[in-house]
């Protein structure tokens, strides 16, 4: 296992890609864990890129087994109501179930090959609040990586979109609009 912070850092990622100056860093060969919704199988998924946040407000969120520190706003696989449901690590309550699926380790996944998890769900037992650190993510394919044995969600291009254009029109201006129709 690796320490995503040290591993990031190591990268030494240096191209801003958003106004809060978030830093990225574009990866090739790299591999993780992650979940295929369409075929519903573990298998090998390819790391994206990596990213640096500025610090933020952190949870940690524990069940019986394990622990992760993630940003308020980090998304997590829950099952309610007989359905998997993302929701914010804010909107986390004690006892909601987080899908723990039984993976093999990453060196006996070969690239081709998947792997049918059977899962169990464990139960959040706490939720603290900590203080602002700086946070970093991986963006695979498919969304969901099986971090520290829990399924997670990153940010999907969807939901970027959707940041862009609130954005757009919340910050809307008649300065930037043409005086006139057409392109000259």
């Amino acid at each position: 296992n690796v320490k995503i912070g040290d591993y990031v850092a190591s990268l030494n990622p240096s191209t801003v890609v958003d106004d809060y100056g978030t830093l990225a860093k574009k990866v090739n060969n790299i591999s993780t864990i992650g979940y295929n919704p369409k075929t519903k199988k573990i298998q090998v998924v390819k790391v994206q890129e990596f990213t640096k946040h500025t610090p933020i407000p952190m949870l940690e969120i524990s069940t019986s087994s394990t622990s992760l520190r993630v940003t308020e706003n980090h998304k997590f696989c829950i099952f309610e109501n007989d359905l998997l449901v993302r929701k914010r690590a804010s909107d986390l309550k004690i006892c909601d179930k987080i899908p723990t699926p039984s993976v093999p380790s990453l060196g006996s996944l070969d690239n081709a090959s998947s792997y049918a998890p059977n899962f169990s769900y464990s139960n959040i037992t706490s939720i603290k609040s900590l203080e602002k650190e700086i946070s970093y993510c991986l963006n695979v394919d498919h969304h969901f990586v099986v971090a520290n044995g829990l399924m997670t969600y990153n940010c999907d291009g969807d939901e970027a979109c959707i940041l862009l254009l609130t954005d757009m029109l919340l910050n809307f201006s008649r300065h930037y609009l043409p005086t006139h129709r057409g392109s000259t």
